[in-house]
């Protein structure tokens, strides 16, 4: 199973943002914890 067998909590940012919007990209990477499909969602904590 990919992921060890452990269920995505959310998606990842599309490559768009990360490219074209980088700083407030890494802002908001920097409050969820994470750009990472194990990172949970602010209502899933």
């Amino acid at each position: 199973m990919l992921n060890n067998g452990i269920m995505p909590s959310r998606l990842m940012y599309p490559p768009n943002p990360r490219v074209l919007n980088t700083s407030n990209y890494q802002a908001a990477v920097q409050q969820m914890g994470g750009d990472n499909i194990n990172v949970k969602v602010w209502w899933n904590k």
